[in-house]
C-alpha cells in the first residue's frame, strides 16, 4: 500500500492553498480529499473577498501574507487569463458604541502591525457610499487595500493544477464519497 506525505480533506481555497504551498515547499506526496469536486462548496460561490482586517493578530498577520500573495498572483500562477485584483476596500459598519470601540481596539492593533485600516464616522462612510442609509450608523472601520478576486474557483483549480501530478510535485485530488476499497494507489498508480 502506497501512503501520502499529506492527505488534505477539503478542496476549496484552503485546501487548494495548502497543497499549493506545500509542493512548493518541496512536498511531492500530497492528496487532496474533497466530497464533489475542487471548489463545490462555499469557495465555488463566494464574491473573493480579500480582507485584512481582523480581531486577533494572528490572522491579520496571515490576512498579510495571504495579501502579499494575492498581489502576485499572476505571476505565482501563471494563469491563462490573468486573475484581477480589485482594491475596492473593505467596510465594516458599526450600529452601537459597543462594536464601534471593537473596531478601534482592532484598528490600533492593525495600524502597529502595518494595516492601513482605519475609522470613518459617518460623513466618511457617506463619501464612499453615497446610497448607504446611515441611520443608525455611529461610524464603521475600513481598509483601502482590501478586495476581492472574482474567480475564487478559477484560482483553486489553478492551485491544484500547479501542484498536481505531471509537474515537480504530485498533489492529487480525490472523492470522499468513493468506495472505502480504495486506496491511495487509486491516485498514485505504479
Amino acid at each position: 500500500m502506497q501512503t501520502a506525505d499529506v492527505a488534505i480533506i477539503g478542496g476549496g481555497i484552503v485546501g487548494c492553498s495548502i497543497a499549493f504551498h506545500l509542493a512548493e515547499l518541496g512536498l511531492e506526496r500530497i492528496v487532496v480529499f474533497e466530497r464533489k469536486h475542487v471548489a463545490s462548496g462555499a469557495t465555488g460561490i463566494c464574491p473573493g473577498g480579500i480582507r485584512q482586517q481582523f480581531e486577533r493578530e494572528a490572522e491579520c498577520v496571515l490576512a498579510q501574507r495571504s495579501m502579499r500573495f494575492f498581489e502576485q498572483i499572476n505571476e505565482r500562477l501563471l494563469p491563462e487569463t490573468p486573475f484581477f485584483l480589485e482594491r475596492s476596500g473593505y467596510l465594516f459598519l458599526a450600529e452601537s458604541e459597543g462594536v464601534l470601540g471593537r473596531f478601534r481596539k482592532n484598528v490600533a492593533m492593525q495600524n502597529r502591525l502595518g494595516i492601513p485600516s482605519r475609522i470613518m464616522n459617518p460623513e466618511e462612510v457617506h463619501e464612499i457610499v453615497p446610497n448607504l442609509v446611515l441611520e443608525g450608523i455611529l461610524g464603521g472601520s475600513f481598509c483601502a487595500e482590501d478586495g476581492f478576486l472574482e474567480d475564487c474557483d478559477g484560482v483553486t483549480n489553478r492551485m491544484l493544477r500547479i501542484a498536481g501530478p505531471g509537474r515537480e510535485t504530485g498533489a492529487t485530488c480525490g472523492n470522499a464519497n468513493c468506495p472505502r476499497e480504495r486506496r491511495l494507489e487509486d491516485f498514485y498508480p505504479e
